[in-house]
């Protein structure tokens, strides 16, 4: 659908139940079942972890992989879940033979342990995450 269409569509109101629908689907999953709980998924991190920089295979479709790197033989990598307010460590393995840099999304943290030019993993090497 190109522009054109959208906004005649839109004009029309058959845009907004459309993308409702599958809003909808999005978020409860087809027929309106739930989506599964992955057990584990809400569970806390351990505050002394670790995390192995790696090449992984990933299939992107069916026959379709790639090499990629991964982060504890996943990608994207694993979701870490800690308690706010107690101390955190990660080392970090980089089993590759590029330097890497790991961004933590969604923590406050330094710059210094935030993944910038300033906490680059080097090659072959490990390093810990101290926050």
């Amino acid at each position: 659908m190109n522009r054109r269409n959208f906004i005649t569509l839109a004009g029309t109101g058959l845009v907004f139940p459309t993308l409702s629908k599958v809003w909808s689907v999005a978020q409860t999953g087809i027929a309106g079942m739930k989506r599964p709980v992955t057990p584990g998924m809400h569970a806390l991190t351990p505050s002394n972890t670790s995390l192995r920089i790696a090449p992984v295979n990933l299939e992107l479709a069916k026959g379709v992989n790639i090499r990629t790197v991964g982060y504890n033989g996943t990608a994207p990598g694993p979701l870490l879940r800690f308690k706010e307010g107690e101390p955190v460590k990660i080392d970090v393995y980089n089993d590759t033979d590029v330097d890497e840099l790991v961004h933590w999304h969604g923590l406050a943290i330094d710059s210094r342990n935030d993944g910038a030019m300033l906490f680059p993993c080097a090659a072959a090497s490990t390093k810990s995450a101290n926050w």
